[in-house]
């Protein structure tokens, strides 16, 4: 009936060792969490892999508390007998509390892996194993029975079953093998060793290549597992790093306040912002848009957008060549204004992977700063035009602008000296040469010209002319520069005609967008143009005139802007000096001006 035992408990040994290597392969799987927790700890790869290694360790480590009390109840069932009952019940209780005392440990670890290091917890696990393998290895010394080869033969198998089960339960983990097998092969083999007979001794040689056997193979199974966890490590890592790239693709996207969607190949759509879904998104969240198809949003684009006559009404019409103009999605700019007032610039392009991106900005302030802008353009070519002196606007030498006082007095029909080189007041090459070269350089040297001269006509004729020009800006001695010229016979009709002139261009300072002032000796403001200073301070010139200049500058900068202050009291002028100012607001603006004394 025993040997029957024995052949079922070899069996059951087997399998047992079958399903650790099983669980051990499966868990090296499911080791994730080290990385995932650990992945931005600051911690070396190898640390990690240590870390998932011991981690899988304590995770087998279950198995070897299942299997011990079965291993043991089975040698107490063997080997019970009246002369052993206490000390096989003594035994079994030993190793029943090694047991306990490993549950507990592995237990703690569960609670407070991420308190301890990894070698802690490892050098924990080994001190548990050593405990198990001593308490098997008493069972040679204590139960080996002389009379009864058969009992010695179920001590042999159950024993040297556990040590092949600890191959694969501590195969993460070399010292804990050692620490577990070294006492019961040893037992085992001098118990064999020191019974009469060649067949022990043979038993005792195979036991200890049966050692020599379990380590080779531990160090290939855990060869195998630090090569799985690696990568496993390698992956988190990696994956990871895909997670961070995509939350910062993500959080860039939203931080653009335009309106931007990326749309795959398939015309469905990937990821957008909240401006995008906002307009087009047809009263949908954002994440409710991902995988729509592109036609959705067209027809959303139809509500949001106002359409030309052509396609008023006609939806279907219009979303066709929405989709028409969206397979071409070549970067070109469009313009159209959505039904809030908005004025809209939207653009969409191909992307190299065979999607595309579709990106609206809101010019609403551009298209109103450029219509003024026109305006005042055309109101200053009618001021222009009403001056009794030609008037020129010349940079690097090509005339940029003009009056029609200008190219009357030089027999020009409208429209025809703009864009040409100042050649054209000149009747040769050499005249050229000779005479501007030299205005250039007086406009260099002190940004003031002022000289008689004649012009060419259209006609070949000559013209007697006053000059008067300077640079737009001192500072950029290779500039823009304005011209002025008055016939000779015309001097004091030129000079009220000036005086105008002078006014006109006051309205104009007053409506520039470029900030013009003065102080007093005290450093209070004395003079502010209203239009840049409503822009750039978000305040009226009142506000600022009679304080002290020092009351707006940053922190920052205000020693050092005072010491400017000084310099320029002592004669020094100053050019393209960069600052920082307060705006009313509190926010903060950078400058960059020129001043004189």
């Amino acid at each position: 009936m025993k040997e029957t035992v024995i052949g079922v408990g070899i069996a059951r040994a087997c399998r047992a060792l079958m399903r650790s290597v099983s669980d051990m392969t499966s868990s090296a799987t499911r080791i994730t969490e080290p990385f995932d927790t650990a992945a931005a700890d600051g911690r070396s790869a190898s640390d990690r892999i240590d870390a998932a290694r011991v981690a899988l360790q304590y995770r087998l480590g279950r198995l070897a508390y299942l299997a011990a009390p079965i291993y043991a109840g089975l040698l107490l069932y063997l080997l019970w007998r009246p002369a052993w009952e206490a000390a096989l019940v003594a035994w079994f209780g030993v190793l029943m509390l090694v047991t306990l005392c490993r549950m507990g440990v592995h237990w703690a670890y569960n609670r407070r892996a991420k308190n301890d290091p990894w070698p802690v917890w490892e050098r924990r696990y080994v001190i548990g194993t050593f405990a198990a393998g001593a308490v098997w290895a008493a069972a040679p010394v204590l139960f080996f029975a002389v009379e009864e080869p058969v009992l010695q033969l179920a001590v042999i198998f159950i024993v040297g079953g556990s040590v092949v089960l600890a191959t694969g339960v501590h195969a993460p983990s070399t010292a804990a093998l050692y620490a577990y097998i070294l006492l019961p092969l040893t037992t085992l083999s001098v118990q064999l060793a020191l019974q009469p007979g060649g067949p022990y001794t043979t038993l005792a040689i195979a036991l200890a290549l049966l050692g020599v056997v379990l380590v080779r193979v531990q160090r290939d199974v855990r060869h195998a597992i630090v090569n799985a966890l690696r990568l496993r490590n390698e992956n988190a890592m990696l994956l990871r790093r895909a997670e961070a790239s995509e939350a910062w693709l993500r959080d860039a996207i939203e931080s653009i306040p335009d309106g931007v969607a990326v749309f795959d190949e398939n015309d469905q759509l990937l990821a957008c912002n909240d401006a995008y879904a906002t307009l087009y998104g047809g009263g949908r969240a954002r994440e409710a848009l991902l995988q729509r198809p592109y036609r959705e949003f067209a027809s959303a684009a139809f509500d949001a957008e106002l359409q030309a006559t052509e396609f008023a009404g006609g939806r279907e019409a219009w979303i066709a060549a929405r989709l028409a103009e969206r397979q071409r999605a070549d970067g070109e700019l469009v313009q159209m204004r959505a039904r809030d007032g908005r004025w809209l610039q939207r653009r969409e392009m191909r992307s190299k992977r065979g999607g595309w991106l579709s990106l609206f900005t809101d010019v609403s302030a551009l298209k109103g700063a450029h219509e003024r802008y026109v305006a005042l353009l055309a109101e200053a070519d009618a001021v222009l035009d009403t001056l009794p002196v030609g008037v020129a606007f010349v940079e690097n030498g090509r005339i940029t602008r003009c009056n029609r006082r200008l190219e009357s007095m030089l027999g020009h029909a409208p429209g025809t000296l703009r864009d040409r080189t100042t050649r054209v007041w000149y009747g040769s090459d050499a005249e050229w040469e000779e005479r501007w070269r030299s205005v250039e350089a007086q406009l260099a040297a002190g940004g003031v010209v002022e000289s008689e001269l004649e012009l060419a006509r259209g006609d070949g004729s000559r013209l007697g002319c006053h000059l008067l020009g300077r640079l737009l800006d001192p500072g950029a001695l290779h500039g823009a520069a304005i011209l002025t010229f008055t016939d000779v016979d015309d001097r004091l009709a030129a000079l009220n005609a000036l005086r105008r002139s002078e006014r006109t261009y006051r309205d104009l300072v007053e409506t520039s967008n470029d900030l013009i002032w003065s102080v007093d000796l005290e450093g209070r403001w004395t003079y502010l143009n209203a239009a840049a200073v409503r822009q750039i301070y978000g305040c009226d010139p009142g506000d600022l005139l009679g304080r002290p200049f020092a009351d707006i500058l940053s922190p920052a900068v205000r020693e050092r802007d005072l010491a400017v202050f000084r310099r320029l009291l002592e004669g020094e002028p100053v050019f393209n000096y960069e600052t920082r100012h307060v705006r009313r607001d509190g926010s903060l603006v950078d400058l960059s001006f020129n001043a004189i004394a």
